[in-house]
């Protein structure tokens, strides 16, 4: 299809005929296409041709300037804590003691 436009009804007959791993193939070069053409460091819409609205795709760049402005920092002694209960998730707390405490504020 290079340099030939083709109709909507042949690119949707087309891909409805691609392998589930040729599909896997073009989507990845229409996504790095899509980046290329809208830009890869902001939320970018996506439509169908209709206008129908089908969500938002958010490039790499994107995703971790975002993760940035929402998390907080943390401070070391934080940082620390989160890397030993990541390490071991059995030594974080104990449940029942979560739980008894729970209990001890509804009776409060």
């Amino acid at each position: 299809m290079s340099g030939v436009a083709a109709a909507p009804a042949n690119v949707v007959q087309l891909v409805r005929s691609m392998s589930d791993a040729e599909k896997d193939v073009v989507l990845a070069e229409l996504i790095e296409e899509f980046i290329r053409v809208h830009g890869g460091n902001l939320t970018i819409p996506v439509r169908k041709p209709d206008g129908e609205f089908l969500g938002y795709f958010v490039p790499p760049a994107a995703a971790a300037t975002q993760l940035r402005v929402t998390l907080p920092e943390l401070t070391p002694d934080q940082l620390a804590a989160t890397q030993a209960a990541l390490a071991d998730p059995d030594d974080t707390f104990d449940a029942e003691e979560f739980f008894e405490g729970l209990s001890r504020e509804d009776r409060d």
